[in-house]
């Protein structure tokens, strides 16, 4: 099964003067195929940018199991072009981002 996460992630600077990431995400869609998935985040189907999800992946699990664990995970990022309107921007594939380093999905469970 794929999975598509949403991601709204920023950087915060905490009270110790280090910079953490604050994210909340949530899974709007899932499919029995990828190429599914990655059209729905591409051609951004009901609106899963939402003004505020500046990330999305697919999450590849097992069909089965108890917790189970992300088998692949696919990064995506919305781009908005140079001087144009952040509606006008869209999500491509990116790698992973360093800022999420450590950091996994579980979609269920």
């Amino acid at each position: 099964m794929f999975f598509v996460v949403t991601i709204d992630a920023e950087a915060e600077l905490a009270p110790n003067g280090k910079s953490v990431m604050l994210a909340t995400d949530r899974t709007p869609a899932f499919f029995e195929a990828r190429e599914k998935a990655e059209r729905c985040i591409i051609e951004n189907w009901g609106d899963i940018w939402e003004t505020i999800y500046n990330y999305a992946v697919i999450v590849e699990i097992e069909e089965f199991g108890l917790y189970p664990d992300a088998k692949e995970i696919q990064w995506f990022e919305w781009v908005i072009p140079e001087g144009k309107d952040p509606y006008d921007g869209g999500y491509v594939p990116i790698e992973k981002p360093e800022c999420f380093a450590g950091w996994g999905f579980t979609p269920i469970g």
